[in-house]
């Protein structure tokens, strides 16, 4: 934690079972379990708040951090997709005058929309997106110049975590319009944990760039944390 929390977490001593334990937290010098730090963040803001509450307890034996963290956000993000928040089309920055006009749009959206945020590839879009298409294919366009043979290798993407699938029609819309050929044989998969986000995007995905798009994304619910997540 940093110097401005309330608590800190101290590192598993050499007493840690198998399955992970966890040594308790201190909280103004005294030890609390990870129940109670559970309970401290919480406090932080509305949304810590709602991760928190979604898993404050801990087996007999403890459990490392990150599981706990990890089984916090699958939940949080799992039965309410709604949090997400999706523009309905790109903000106009050239209309905003310098960053105060920027937080006040920004600020204006999210009060209208209700959500708790946005990605930044929904705020930027399509910037990011485009960013990093560019950056993928010439890396991928430099690595396939260095095979012996010449053949291009199909680009496959795998993005974790799709949020509302902005970023991957983005990602699609600016390939298929600046490498047709690599374009031709991508595939662009995302790993989600909420089927219900899976859902919008793919309807984002197919909605931007039509069957040619739809063709080669696929939107998988599952944990990416999990070995079997990976196995195809």
């Amino acid at each position: 934690a940093n110097s401005g929390s309330p608590f800190s977490l101290v590192p598993p001593t050499s007493r840690s079972s198998r399955c992970g334990r966890i040594e308790p937290a201190t909280i103004g010098g005294r030890r609390a379990p990870i129940m109670l730090v559970s309970r401290c963040l919480a406090r932080a803001s509305p949304t810590t708040s709602t991760v928190a509450a979604l898993a404050t307890t801990a087996s007999p034996c403890g459990r490392l951090v990150r599981d706990h963290i990890a089984d916090s956000l699958s939940s949080y993000f799992g039965s309410r997709p709604e949090v997400v928040g999706a523009l309905e089309s790109p903000l106009e920055f050239k209309t905003m005058v310098g960053r105060s006009g920027y937080e006040f749009r920004l600020n204006e959206i999210y009060r209208k929309a209700g959500v708790s945020w946005l990605t930044p590839a929904e705020i930027f879009q399509p910037h990011v997106g485009e960013a990093i298409a560019r950056f993928v294919v010439r890396n991928h366009l430099g690595k396939t110049n260095e095979d012996k043979d010449g053949d291009q290798d199909h680009l496959r993407i795998c993005e974790i975590g799709g949020g509302n699938g902005t970023l991957a029609a983005d990602v699609m819309d600016y390939v298929s319009r600046n490498d047709p050929r690599v374009y031709e044989t991508m595939e662009y998969t995302v790993l989600d944990v909420s089927e219900s986000l899976c859902e919008r995007q793919r309807e984002r995905v197919a909605r931007r760039g039509g069957d040619g798009h739809a063709q080669r994304f696929s939107s998988v619910a599952a944990d990416a944390a999990s070995r079997e997540a990976w196995r195809d």
